[in-house]
């Protein structure tokens, strides 16, 4: 949702975005004047999900993804099934 409007810019907490299996969650800014991206956003699919940054411009943004905790993630996730498996025996 946008929240907010001023000098240009345009500014929401709260987007979100759903298809089938997945969410998009976003929070940052767009500056009409200079085309500017300024997006933090997390992308949530059924094996997890993966935080993420969009800069740069609409016409050639920048996407940085926060490959350090997609990865704990699936360690997390990994050494929880190595673990419940160890418990069964």
């Amino acid at each position: 949702m946008l929240e907010n409007f001023s000098n240009g810019v345009a500014t929401s907490r709260d987007l979100l975005y759903t298809g089938r299996g997945f969410s998009v969650m976003a929070a940052g800014e767009y500056a009409f004047v200079h085309d500017g991206l300024n997006v933090d956003m997390v992308v949530r699919h059924r094996r997890g999900q993966v935080k993420a940054r969009i800069t740069g411009t609409a016409s050639a943004p920048a996407l940085q993804v926060d490959v350090a905790g997609a990865l704990r993630e699936v360690e997390t996730r990994g050494l929880e099934r190595d673990l419940r498996n160890l418990l069964k025996r």
